[in-house]
């Protein structure tokens, strides 16, 4: 017995199909025929993919520019994974770790190479700001979590 059936669910290429799901994974794709805790017909009206990926967003909450919660621009708009854009760099890069633990969404970073993040729109006006040593020992901390730097330069931004 599987946990949720969806019938009649229809994918990105406009197939219709039942998905089954066990353990929180899909069990089998097609037309099943096998009960299910819980049934769902979709009937066609609904489109069913796979986790979306929002590559640049904003989510640290101890921004002082602005922010967005991970899960209000992620799994509630049906994205799974969010890359937060430099909003943090090596001074509160421990901090926004600890803060993606609680959320449901996937939360991943590019580390700021200024040691403050963005905590004004001139984080680079000020080069010292750059830490590389403090940069490397983020990422040390953190692989799984920061996948990489940013450096936001502009005649705006940089010194």
């Amino acid at each position: 017995m599987f946990d949720l059936l969806l019938r009649r669910a229809r994918l990105t290429d406009d197939t219709l199909t039942d998905i089954a799901i066990q353990d929180g994974k899909i069990a089998a794709l097609g037309e099943i025929d096998a009960p299910a805790r819980k049934t769902v017909e979709l009937n066609g009206d609904v489109f069913v993919s796979a986790g979306w990926i929002d590559s640049h967003v904003h989510c640290y909450p101890n921004s002082p520019i602005y922010h967005d919660e991970p899960d209000s621009v992620g799994i509630a708009t049906g994205v799974t994974s969010v890359v937060d854009a430099g909003s943090t760099g090596a001074d509160d890069v421990d901090d926004f770790y600890e803060i993606t633990r609680k959320a449901s969404t996937e939360v991943f970073a590019l580390l700021n190479i200024s040691r403050v993040g963005l905590i004004a729109q001139n984080e680079l006006a000020n080069m010292a700001n750059i830490d590389a040593g403090a940069v490397k020992q983020a990422v040390a901390r953190y692989p799984d979590f920061i996948v990489g730097l940013k450096a936001r330069m502009s005649s705006r931004r940089g010194g």
